[in-house]
């Protein structure tokens, strides 16, 4: 039995796509342990309801910001860029358990995904060596 090869146009993308992948599970993740350390930290209901409010406002932001972003610094730099502040800000929630405090490292416009979304849409995008062909193998 002969083993099916891949098409070239997925092999340059395959990398991009799991780091999106990864990216999004990982903002799902976040997402939604967020407002439950909130609770077990006893922050109110309204204040798990800002910093709730706090990330769409970064959101807002990042989607903004990041056509800038991207066009001053590359889509490479600005998706390493963004990936590492994403990082950060999920890291920094135990160094400062305060609402406040989490408001401000939920709502940073790099932290969303709207920047690295961006990126892999503006990759993907800019490869025009890559055709995708209605045939499952090459050849």
């Amino acid at each position: 039995m002969r083993a099916m090869a891949i098409h070239p146009a997925y092999a340059q993308v395959s990398a991009l796509l799991v780091a999106v992948f990864i990216l999004i599970a990982g903002n799902g993740l976040s997402n939604t342990l967020v407002p439950l350390s909130a609770t077990a930290q006893s922050f109110p209901p309204l204040s798990i309801g800002l910093i709730g409010s706090a990330y769409f406002g970064g959101m807002l932001i990042g989607c903004l910001a990041a056509p800038r972003i991207i066009a001053r610094a590359g889509h490479i730099r600005a998706f390493s860029a963004f990936v590492a502040v994403s990082t950060v800000a999920a890291l920094m929630h135990p160094m400062f358990v305060d609402p406040a405090a989490w408001c401000a490292i939920r709502n940073p416009a790099p932290n969303q995904p709207s920047g690295p979304t961006r990126r892999f849409t503006a990759t993907v995008l800019s490869r025009r060596e890559i055709r995708f062909s209605p045939q499952l193998s090459p050849g």
